[in-house]
């Protein structure tokens, strides 16, 4: 079991999906918007999906509706257009945060919180500590996961410091059909196995 909830998002691989399921990740997100760069189709999502036991499936659209969102069958539909939330069945809304637009946050997640599952910021590493104070009052009143680029100190201090619901991972390219690399991944799930 890991300490905090955990969304693997941008899979494109069976080989990470599998990892991160096998470790109790919650959530498998496939990007599902034709201009993302880990663009996976709707028969190579099934596909992986296949494999997969007790997570959620999330469909990230990005900023736009693509016309076969219902062949993946994903149980949440990711995007970071807010004018979106509306038209979307189980929606999570990601949202990028910045020292500049911090301030206006709260009043963003008040007008949705009705109307999204959760939240993911994305927050730049070296602005964590920065914005912990606001990133700590904003995670204990709704519920966020935080994307970061993460390592060993920043995953401790977001755990201990901001508290959020849960944090983003991101999968990896394969080395080759069969072949994952999964440093990046592992390094992080493991140090959030419950001792």
């Amino acid at each position: 079991m890991l300490k905090t909830k955990v969304i693997l998002s941008s899979v494109t691989n069976l080989s990470d999906a599998r990892y991160a399921s096998g470790m109790g990740v919650d959530y498998i997100g496939f990007a599902i918007n034709p201009a993302s760069d880990q663009y996976v189709t709707a028969e190579e999502a099934k596909s992986i999906k296949d494999w997969l036991s007790g997570v959620s499936i999330i469909g990230d659209i990005g900023d736009a509706l693509p016309e076969d969102m219902s062949d993946y069958a994903s149980t949440y539909s990711q995007t970071n257009n807010i004018s979106l939330v509306d038209k979307l069945d189980w929606p999570i809304l990601k949202l990028e945060i910045t020292i500049e637009n911090i301030a206006d946050l709260t009043a963003i997640l008040n007008a949705n919180t009705k109307s999204v599952n959760f939240f993911i910021l994305s927050v730049d590493a070296e602005q964590l500590s920065f914005l912990q104070p606001q990133l700590k009052d904003i995670c204990s009143n709704y519920p966020i996961y935080i994307s970061t680029k993460y390592d060993d100190q920043n995953l401790s201090f977001v755990l201990a410091e901001i508290n959020p619901t849960g944090i983003v991972l991101y999968g990896s390219k394969e080395i080759k059909p069969g072949l994952s690399s999964y440093d990046g991944i592992a390094d992080i799930l493991e140090q959030l196995e419950e001792d």
